[in-house]
This record gives structure tokens, sequence and C-alpha cells, in this order.
């Protein structure tokens, strides 16, 4: 039996024969933490009334989580996130405390335009008004449109996704990350064909070739659900599927169907005059995951939210 604290689980197993048991009766105590909770939930039922067998078992272990924050595990964390300040800083330049202020710069420019008019420099300005400008460059509508759509990078602004498919972040927070500082958001433990899959928003699969090929064309949404979701997590419960988890949806988007890159595959038997390369290239599927959503009554559940 599965409960709180202190359940016991056994299991027998009786001989065909119907004499002694083969084997010995089995008593495990299975010990939780006061702070966890272990629930199952109601079968769902479909339109002709009758239960579905997708159900789940949820572990509430939010408690655990802020508790662990609270002492050694977060102060570890908390130095991870230090390992990227400082990172997206302009690089230093010991000039800079040298330079002028801008209300100096503005006081000598004023400064300069009255000596000028005082030694009458302004009577010439006129003349120079009055003459074609015939050096001076024309710039067509099609090069100022040009300009005004200039790249997001010398702006300061990285596009969202690189050339490679993933997603653009800052030094301090790559160097965060990969110092341990946990990403947060939901994560999900997919059933493809012929493979499992744990995946997070953002994630991109490279899974063997899905078919029927009109269902996985390029370009298409696909929402994976009930048998197709065996786990759902996050920092403060976990959905256990039995065997799916009713309720969840996960939407991949189907990038590509493609061929992995050449394997080559070379025997030789020694002494034989035989030797044999062959070459090999499997069919793919790169898929990546645009949503999960949580079921009705965990739409609302509180949990640490993904790094933006």
């Amino acid at each position: 039996s599965a409960g709180g604290a202190g359940a016991t689980t056994t299991v027998t197993r009786s001989s065909p024969a119907g004499g002694q048991s083969q084997w010995a009766l089995v008593s495990q105590q299975v010990e939780r933490s006061n702070c966890r909770q272990f629930s199952t939930s109601v079968p769902n039922m479909d339109d002709a009334g009758d239960a579905k067998v997708s159900m789940y078992a949820a572990v509430d272990h939010g408690a655990a989580y802020e508790e662990a924050l609270a002492g050694r595990h977060g102060d570890q964390l908390r130095l991870a996130y230090d390992e990227g300040k400082g990172k997206d800083d302009p690089p230093y330049d010991p000039f800079v405390l040298y330079l002028p202020d801008e209300d100096e710069l503005n006081d000598g420019v004023e400064a300069e335009g009255t000596k000028q008019l005082e030694a009458g420099t302004d009577e010439a300005a006129p003349a120079a008004l009055d003459e074609p400008l015939e050096d001076v460059e024309q710039v067509s509508d099609d090069e100022e449109e040009y300009s005004d759509d200039d790249d997001d990078e010398e702006d300061g602004q990285l596009p969202e996704y690189n050339n490679q498919g993933f997603r653009n972040r800052p030094k301090s927070q790559l160097a965060a990350l990969k110092s341990g500082l946990p990403a947060g958001g939901l994560f999900a433990v997919l059933n493809l064909p012929g493979t499992q899959q744990k995946v997070t928003i953002d994630d991109v699969i490279v899974t063997n070739k899905l078919k029927p090929a009109d269902k996985w064309a390029v370009g298409k949404t696909i929402t994976l659900k009930n048998d197709d979701m065996l786990l759902v997590g996050s920092t403060h419960f976990t959905l256990v599927g039995l065997p799916g988890v009713s309720g969840v949806e996960v939407d991949v988007l189907v990038e590509e169907n493609t061929r992995d890159a050449r394997v080559l595959v070379f025997k030789k038997r020694k002494r034989k005059h035989s030797r044999r390369l062959n070459g090999f290239r499997r069919d793919v599927t790169l898929l990546r995951v645009m949503d999960i959503r949580l079921p009705k009554q965990y739409a609302n559940a509180e949990y640490k939210e993904t790094i933006a």
C-alpha cells in the first residue's frame, strides 16, 4: 500500500504446487519526510462514462525545497549566481576618468561661439548658406530605410536565437548556469516512438524519424498528451504517470526532417585479406518544445519560473 509516513509494502509469491512458498514474505518500511505528501489522482472519465486508464501520482516537495534554499544548498546557489556578476559590463577603460564632463564640453562650445561672434566671423555665414550644396551626398529613400533597420547586434541587443537554434543568453547568465544555478521552470519526460526524452521549454529533440510523414511534416505543431507524458516536475511538485499523466500537454514543433552525421563501419579479418568499410546515416526528426501545460488542478501551482 502507498500512503504517508510509516506505510508498509508487502510482496508475496506462492509456489505453483501450493506447498511452501518459494519466496519469503518481504516487508519493507517506506519512510518519507514529513514535508512531502503523496496522493493519487482520480481516473478521468470519458464521454461514455468509463474510467480512463491514465492516472498519476502527485508528490508535493515544496516545503523541502524552501528548507533546502534556506540552508547550505541555498548558499551554494547564491555563490553560483555571483559567478555571473560583472560579465556584461563594458571593458575597463582607464582613460575614462580623464575625459571632460558633458557640461564642460558644452561650456567650451559656447565660449568658442561667442569668440567667433565677437571677431565678426558671422558675416560670412549668410553667403555660405546661399551657395549651392554640390558636395553634399544625397541619400536615397532606400538607404534611409536601411539605416533605420540596423542589426540588433549594433544596437546592443542580440537576436532571440543564434544560428544553431539555441537561445542567446547574456554572458552573466551563462556563467551562472555553468556554475550550477538551476534554470527553474517545468520539465517533462516524453515517450516518443523508440525513445524517452527529458525536456523543458525551448529544448531541441533529435530523435529517429517519426512516421507517418504527413503527421510529422515540417512546420506542424503536435500536441503530446495522456500516455505520451510519463512524468512532469518542477521545484515544488512532481506528477508521476501511471503509466501516463493525464491532463498534461506538451506542444512540439517539427523543425526539420533530415539525416544524421555519417557513421563509418569498418570490419577487418586479419590474415584473410578481407576488409569492409560501410557508411550509415540514420533518418532523424528535429523537434522543438514550445510549451508545457499542467492539469487544471495544478494550473495555478507555485514553482520557480524559468530564467528568461
